[in-house]
């Protein structure tokens, strides 16, 4: 077991953007959830929410934003992420199961320090488009699969999903909604977990903008 920072730890593969008045969304918007950083860089920017269910042991998690990039084309981006060894991060390892049009399923091992046991989850990520709301999609959850049967000592991350929601805004700009929610069970505390997984969320949207933005530069020239 190799011993690694916290936060790359918990940067879990889920299935594993502007203006920043844009990003912040109205509260009366968002019911419930509780607002978070906000930040913007070139061509983007986001704030990050948080609620917690009663009864539910985890902390369900929502970044909004804005990216200067087309809606038809972030999904692409998404598995990007997801499916290229590159993007792996440190502390993890990653095997593709399924790398399909309407479907792709990712198995992903992450070591945690001694005092904890190792985690692993199996993802399925499933794309479509709503043309209702113009709104392409990648709703993803935890899933299981022959392949990637439990590993003894490990705990396998069984309660897992989210979705990526990307809409058009004008010719330029595109609208990011991205929630997601993990219980990674087992006895890692709450104060470490929740401050460590907002972050998570936030460098998972950043990563996507930077991603989606290099594209469409490479796009045009």
């Amino acid at each position: 077991m190799r011993v690694r920072t916290h936060p790359s730890l918990l940067y879990v593969a889920l299935l594993v953007f502007g203006s920043l008045g844009i990003a912040a969304a109205a509260q009366d918007e968002l019911d419930g959830w509780k607002p978070g950083r906000a930040a913007d860089g070139p061509g983007y920017a986001y704030r990050v929410y948080s609620k917690q269910t009663e009864g539910e042991g985890f902390v369900r998690y929502r970044v909004r934003g804005t990216i200067e990039a087309p809606a038809e084309r972030l999904p692409a981006s998404v598995r990007v992420i997801v499916l290229d060894p590159a993007f792996v991060p440190d502390g993890q390892s990653r095997r593709v199961l399924v790398d399909a049009p309407g479907e792709f399923v990712v198995y992903t091992r992450i070591d945690l320090p001694p005092l904890f046991s190792d985690r692993d989850i199996v993802s399925r990520g499933v794309p479509s488009f709503h043309a209702s709301r113009g709104a392409h999609r990648i709703d993803w959850q935890s899933f299981e699969h022959p392949e990637a049967p439990p590993v003894d000592g490990v705990i396998r991350i069984r309660r897992a999903a989210g979705a990526w929601e990307f809409t058009q805004l004008d010719e330029r700009t595109s609208h990011v909604d991205y929630q997601t929610h993990i219980d990674l069970g087992g006895s890692l505390p709450g104060w470490l977990i929740q401050p460590l997984m907002a972050s998570t969320v936030a460098q998972n949207f950043e990563d996507l903008a930077r991603l989606a933005l290099n594209r469409r530069t490479a796009a045009l020239d």
